[in-house]
């Protein structure tokens, strides 16, 4: 278990690992909040349960956007620093980093809007409620093109990823002994071959 625990700290702190495991918050509550959004618009926007689950949704969904963003930067610094990039995966880097800084704003709009819907004026409550819907709607197209992007640049380009065979255990114990045992065999072997010959030999007594 503190073997595990260790792992997960380990991998916290590499800023690939990190970016990889956080943007999943953004991508997860940015469209189940925008689900919610629009079931939300069915009830009239009158359900006060539906209204703040909503807003929970968007709210983390925001939050998860920004801390992603950040060990973004943090990646995108050590793949400059590590690596030469053509021009086409340079190009592909700043297309997903464009999209990711400042990206928090897309869910945290829609919450901010469908909180206000608690208002009792009700020509307010209906006209920030549909621009809620329509902003949640905007901000579950951002999540989709910005995870696409990022998703190209790892399995595409391959970039933010270990070599492979990085972090898999050496078997050259394994493999020593295997070799230890094929000698003494062939050491057996030879010997059995030397008597025999020794016995076959008419010089011999």
């Amino acid at each position: 278990m503190s073997e595990l625990f260790h792992s997960m700290i380990e991998g916290l702190q590499d800023a690939h690992t990190r970016h990889g495991l956080l943007v999943h918050f953004p991508i997860v509550l940015t469209i189940v909040g925008m689900v919610f959004t629009v079931v939300f618009a069915f009830t009239k926007f009158r359900n006060a349960t539906l209204r703040w689950v909503c807003v929970g949704c968007l709210a983390v969904g925001a939050l998860g956007a920004f801390l992603a963003a950040d060990a973004g930067e943090d990646a995108h610094r050590d793949i400059h620093d590590s690596l030469e990039l053509s021009n086409a995966e340079h190009e592909a880097i700043e297309a997903h980093e464009e999209l990711g800084d400042g990206g928090w704003k897309w869910p945290a709009i829609p919450a901010l809007l469908i909180a206000l819907t608690a208002l009792r004026n009700r020509k307010a409550k209906v006209t920030l409620g549909a621009l809620g819907v329509a902003a949640a709607i905007g901000a579950g197209g951002w999540v989709a093109v910005t995870g696409h992007r990022g998703g190209e640049l790892v399995y595409r380009y391959g970039l933010g990823t270990p070599e492979r065979g990085q972090y898999v255990p050496s078997e050259s114990g394994s493999g020593g002994d295997q070799d230890a045992d094929q000698d003494h065999d062939e050491g057996d072997s030879d010997a059995e071959h030397d008597h025999d010959a020794a016995g076959d030999d008419p010089s011999g007594p």
